[in-house]
This record gives structure tokens, sequence and C-alpha cells, in this order.
């Protein structure tokens, strides 16, 4: 019986601990905070956000039209998460002759590839897990590509998809 009740509370101290460590480590997350989240999203905004096969990539904000965000993003590749001095390097690639919207570069040897315009639902935009760079403004020129899609079929990707390098 002694036995039993000392496998008993070593259990429950197991437990107790075993869940302190959950909340510690929740609150040491390394996903965006809560400010990134609550962020209002505006146009003219530089975000940078994590490629599906690695590397990092910058979006910028073309329009928002809660709950869909449209973005066009660049063909650089960055090794860490860029920061906000990187806005003027910024490029879109030679334009694809088979994909519609799509750049192609070349940088160290891999090929990048960059958007001038993509609708993000709500749910992708939260999937990409865009982190805030810095504030710029939107041109006219960016904007033909989304006035394309504008007065087109207007498609928004539902998939939960990250662009690769």
């Amino acid at each position: 019986m002694i036995k039993y009740r000392q496998i008993a509370m070593a259990t429950v101290a197991l437990l107790v601990f075993s869940m302190s460590l959950s909340v510690i480590s929740i609150g040491c997350s390394d996903s965006p905070d809560k400010e990134q989240e609550s962020r209002e999203v505006k146009p003219g905004e530089y975000y940078s956000f994590r490629c599906s096969d690695g590397g990092y990539k910058v979006l910028k904000v073309l329009v928002v039209e809660e709950p869909v965000k449209h973005v066009c993003y660049y063909n650089n590749l960055f090794k860490e998460r860029p920061t906000e001095d990187v806005t003027p390097s910024l490029y879109l690639g030679k334009k694809s002759s088979f994909f519609k919207g799509l750049f192609y570069s070349k940088e160290e040897g891999q090929e990048t590839t960059g958007r001038k315009h993509i609708a993000l639902t709500l749910v992708n935009w939260k999937y990409w897990e865009p982190q805030f760079l810095s504030e710029g403004e939107v041109t006219s020129d960016e904007l033909e590509a989304y006035e394309e899609w504008n007065n087109g079929d207007r498609f928004i990707a539902e998939l939960r998809v990250i662009p690769s390098n």
C-alpha cells in the first residue's frame, strides 16, 4: 500500500513538473509575437517570410481588402531573416514565358522566383508568418499586376502554400 502511494505521489509530481515546463516553453516560443499578429497591415509595408525549402524572402503589401492581402514577393533569397536595410536591393527577375506572373533569377547558382502579385487569404497570410520590416510606398507600376487581377479572373488560392526559393 505504501509503495502505491509513493508511486502515485511521484506520478503527480512528474505531472506538475511537466505542466510547468509546458507553460514555460509556450512563453518562450519562437513564433511571431502577439504584436506581430495584431499589427494592422498597410499598403507599402515590407515583411520577411521563410521559404518552404529554407531561406527567407521579402514581400511588399500592395493592397489590403480584408480578409485578402495583395502582395508581391521578390526574387532575393536570404540565408538569415533580413532586416529593413535590404529594401533598396529588392528586385524581380526575368519574366517567365511559361508561368504567368512568375519572375526567375539565379542567386549564387540557385534559381529563385518572385511574383508581381498574389492574393493571400487571411489563412495564407498567417501561414506565411510574415514579420514586419519597414514601411514604404506603393507605386502605380507596382499596382499594374493587381489591376490586371482585379479586372480579370480574381483568382484567390485557398491552399496553404509557401513559395519555394
